[in-house]
């Protein structure tokens, strides 16, 4: 059985605890240092760069067809070698199934500073 053992009518003060009241103490943040992140956003522009070259081969309908005759033939190698030959810098890992593609890109940095994952479907 549940109990109400205090029940406060809507328009009664509700009592508020000390420390919630303004000016409550502020957690002191460390000064921000945007030196990793901005290398981060450089590093980044290589993988959008090859990122948009897949995109823009991938428009060609041949390339499209080769790409997903040897995924469906599950031939790893051809694809990476298509992917290889279409001038990107930083091969991606691929993953494919009936529904479509995705490529992992990263910039292989150590320690890793960025990735990008490209999606691509390729059936209704």
């Amino acid at each position: 059985m549940l109990r109400h053992s205090h029940r406060v009518h809507p328009y009664q003060q509700i009592p508020i605890h000390p420390y919630l009241i303004y000016p409550y103490p502020f957690r002191q943040l460390p000064e921000v240092k945007p030196d990793q992140f901005v290398k981060s956003a450089q590093s980044s522009m290589a993988l959008l760069t090859d990122a948009r070259t897949l995109i823009t081969r991938f428009q060609s309908k041949d390339y499209a067809r080769r790409i997903m005759q040897a995924a469906q033939a599950s031939n790893s190698n051809a694809v990476n070698e298509l992917l290889r030959t279409s001038g990107i810098t930083n091969l991606p890992k691929i993953k494919y199934n009936p529904d479509g593609i995705t490529l992992d890109f990263d910039n292989k940095n150590a320690p890793p500073c960025c990735y990008l994952t490209l999606k691509l479907r390729w059936s209704e």
